[in-house]
């Protein structure tokens, strides 16, 4: 566990380490990339009260949905730059599980887990309009209608059969689809083929009509019998598809399979194009090498692979993580090092967005759309100044692993501005929620079984260091720093990382950062003091591997660092043994920041 190594700074774009084929660059490639995100850090966040589960997108309405682990489901409407909240809506009593937006950007249907209820809703309106109950709990929800069907088609994946319902109508269910002998992963519909894509947990790849249930035999497909396609290609190697996702023409599809492998296919051939290895095998050689650019600093690299090995407990975190963009040559995904984007036509890695942000990014959803009206006679990310001028603000808009925010890349970083105690920070998670007083009183925290101490002192093997401690402000932190003191749980523990210039950091059994546990034998939440910020050195912070995964481990800075405000919590200061500190952050370390010669906790003794 670890804090950032440095503030973040930014960065040129990434070439692949991975291919190296001398395939000739697509002539309009710049074009391509003009019309993509391209900062590396994210320009905005937005909150839910719950973790944000998936997200829903249409070019056309140029609207978005958001969902969220409480059964709320927010509309946001893009603006000339960025977007804005519209409505919140109590969808399900429980975690949306299924969000999906029609191709014409005017429904949205939903689901919540263990809920045996599909919520319509009418974008434009802002209102729910349908309700269609089931006898059975939709893992998958997708619309599957033509430009030309008289009304709303949706198709809804569970177990191994998939239902057919009309929106609108008295009688919602029309058929059941029995094409498949494993449970449902994915469904996607192919507007330009007007076929229904769908995969099972065996692995087989279907197509079908929504009418006949068969393949449609009024499409020059590439090939009469299935045995001539790679479509049984997972099946056969005994993986399945977690994300599927089909490009903007209908001629390609994608799927992220449960092996981390990213498979390309050709619609029509039903061939694999190519496949882009995300193993954490993979992931392991690209550490092993020292001149990476994809490399991350030790820990920071364990953090990470924690959070993957967690994900692949459960790849329904990653349902949507994967995107074409509007020209077809430019796949987008979700990885442990960010959102990458590979260059199809040669595999080549174009860059990575999200790399220097601590939160592991999960769903995805692409917006290029068209160009919409400057009328704020603002500059734009192309630099224009005339209002009513039309521009392009491409987004990418994200989720991530146990955040309760989405995330949105843009072409523009984020803003700077100096704060009262002229320290730089930046604005750009927004807080567009209220915690109602019914909320605060059900999250306020028992009272602790002990009392809480309001200073320690940290005895070392180089000296002690007199800290102050924020019981009021940070309750459930402190208890946890205290009883491990108490108990010895710290006793003996070296500082196994300093980084000069920054930080030191201790308080992890396995002394390599990837260790420790709190006292309740989980992780817990952060406790985030608006009046606690890290604008000066000697703070004293819990380290984590992302939002609310507190153990034991903790860190104190040499240094302001603002940049931490809000991504770790505060709850110390050092008044006196600053020297101590300083004495321990000039020690001698390795290329991986631990120290050559062990300086140990010996004994933490606590004051009330």
């Amino acid at each position: 566990m670890e804090p950032p190594e440095e503030i973040p700074s930014k960065r040129a774009e990434l070439s692949s380490e991975d291919e190296s084929k001398p395939a000739k660059k697509p002539k309009l490639l710049p074009v391509y990339l003009s019309t993509l995100p391209s900062s590396p850090l994210y320009e905005k966040s937005y909150m839910h009260k719950a973790y944000v589960t998936l997200i829903a997108i249409s070019t056309s309405s140029e609207f978005i949905a958001t969902g969220s682990a409480d059964g709320f489901v927010n509309l946001w409407k893009k603006q000339w730059q960025g977007i804005e909240f519209v409505k919140k809506i109590q969808a399900h009593k429980s975690e949306i599980s299924c969000l999906a937006m029609s191709h014409d950007g005017l429904r949205l249907i939903s689901s919540g887990k263990g809920d045996n209820t599909i919520k319509v809703f009418d974008v434009m309106g802002f209102d729910m309009i349908d309700i269609i109950r089931l006898d059975f709990c939709p893992t998958i929800i997708e619309f599957v209608n033509t430009a030309n069907s008289p009304c709303p088609l949706i198709a809804l994946g569970g177990n191994d059969k998939i239902q057919i319902s009309k929106i609108g109508q008295e009688s919602n269910s029309i058929k059941t689809m029995s094409m498949h002998n494993g449970n449902i992963k994915a469904i996607k519909f192919n507007h330009s083929y007007s076929t229904v894509i769908s995969i099972d947990d065996i692995g087989f790849i279907e197509y079908w009509d929504v009418e006949t249930g068969e393949t449609p035999e009024d499409i020059a497909f590439g090939f009469k019998f299935k045995t001539q396609t790679d479509l049984f290609e997972l099946a056969k190697l005994q993986t399945y598809g977690i994300s599927l996702t089909i490009s903007p023409n209908g001629k390609q599809f994608a799927i992220w399979c449960k092996d981390r492998a990213i498979r390309l296919f050709d619609f029509l051939s039903g061939n694999l194009i190519a496949t882009f290895d995300e193993k954490i095998e993979k992931y392991q050689e690209i550490q092993a090498t020292p001149n990476s650019p994809l490399r991350l600093e030790r820990l920071e690299f364990h953090k990470r692979m924690a959070i993957e090995r967690d994900i692949d407990k459960d790849p329904s975190i990653i349902s949507n993580c994967l995107s074409f963009d509007e020209s077809n040559e430019v796949l987008l995904y979700s990885t442990y090092i960010g959102i990458k984007f590979i260059l199809i036509s040669d595999g080549s890695l174009l860059k990575v967005l999200g790399k220097e942000e601590s939160e592991r990014f999960t769903n995805i959803a692409l917006y290029q759309g068209k160009p919409i009206r400057n009328m704020s006679g603002k500059a734009g990310a192309g630099g224009s100044t005339s209002q009513g001028e039309k521009e392009i603000d491409p987004l990418v808009i994200c989720s991530a692993y146990k955040t309760n925010r989405f995330y949105l890349f843009s072409k523009r970083e984020p803003t700077d501005v100096e704060t009262e105690k002229n320290q730089l920070g930046r604005i750009r998670d927004i807080v567009n929620e209220q915690i109602e007083e019914e909320q605060k009183k059900a999250m306020v925290l028992p009272k602790s079984s002990i009392e809480l101490p309001h200073s320690a002192v940290i005895h070392t093997t180089v000296g002690d260091i007199y800290i102050k401690l924020f019981p009021e402000e940070c309750p459930k932190t402190v208890e946890n720093f205290a009883v491990h003191s108490k108990n010895g749980y710290y006793n003996q523990l070296t500082f196994h990382r300093v980084l000069k210039g920054f930080m030191i950091q201790t308080g992890d059994p396995k002394g390599d950062g990837s260790g420790g546990e709190s006292i309740w034998g989980e992780e817990f939440e952060d406790e985030i003091n608006e009046n606690l910020k890290h604008d000066r050195p000697f703070t004293v912070s819990m380290a984590n591997r992302g939002p609310n995964t507190n153990g034991s481990q903790f860190f104190i800075t040499t240094v302001p660092a603002s940049w931490l405000n809000g991504r770790h919590t505060l709850f110390g200061r050092v008044y006196k043994g600053m020297d101590v500190v300083l004495t321990i952050e000039g020690v001698p370390c390795d290329k991986n920041k631990i120290p050559l010669a062990d300086i140990r906790i010996t004994q933490i003794d606590l004051n009330t």
